[in-house]
């Protein structure tokens, strides 16, 4: 089983984010768990902490998370870019986001070796499952792709920018809750059907 990287990304220089970084930021939770939650990069906190989700967008989503299941579920948290990017805007470094998927994310993925739902939290994330597409075009979409259920869901920061509000929280809990429903019913997870609601779940 592919182990996941984390000393290796806490030590990478593959790109220029490293010179500017606190701290490289890997992965957290579970490694049984059959649950990633996938975000975009770290932020302030997360770059002085060294810890993905640990900031105020990290507080809503582990309260979201206590709500919806509180204890049943363990999940693994990472992010698409493991530096700090300038102005936490990834736009503004598009080759070192492409390093990162090209360096990390398919490890990260492949030492979970019981992960059956990526829920994909904001565009950056999404785009790599569900590509042309707009942030209100993609949320609440839904796809099987080599064996896992990708589902995407707004970034929980969504809910402290202009046009955010309880909607976010909503999406994310729905986002949730299929997840946990799919890791369930051992049914529902071979049919992956398109009854499926609210969200739409299409094959590749």
């Amino acid at each position: 089983m592919t182990e996941y990287p984390t000393q290796e990304i806490s030590s990478c220089t593959a790109c220029r984010l490293h010179k500017t970084r606190q701290n490289a930021v890997p992965g957290r939770g579970s490694l049984d768990a059959e649950i990633l939650l996938l975000g975009e990069a770290p932020g302030r906190e997360e770059d002085a902490k060294g810890e993905p989700f640990v900031g105020r967008a990290g507080r809503l989503l582990e309260n979201i998370i206590s709500q919806v299941s509180p204890g049943k579920w363990q999940y693994w948290i990472d992010n698409v870019l493991h530096c700090r990017p300038p102005s936490n805007d990834i736009r503004k470094v598009p080759d070192c986001e492409l390093t990162c998927k090209q360096l990390w994310l398919q490890r990260g993925i492949d030492s979970l070796p019981n992960l059956k739902v990526i829920v994909c939290l904001g565009l950056t994330a999404s785009s790599i499952w569900f590509p042309n597409l707009k942030s209100h075009e993609v949320i609440g979409m839904c796809r099987a792709v080599d064996g896992k259920v990708v589902i995407a869901a707004p970034h929980p920061a969504y809910m402290f920018r202009p046009g955010g509000g309880e909607w976010v929280k909503t999406e994310i809990a729905t986002a949730l809750e299929l997840a946990n429903k799919l890791c369930m019913d051992q049914r529902l997870w071979q049919q992956r059907s398109s009854t499926l609601r609210p969200l739409a779940l299409t094959t590749q």
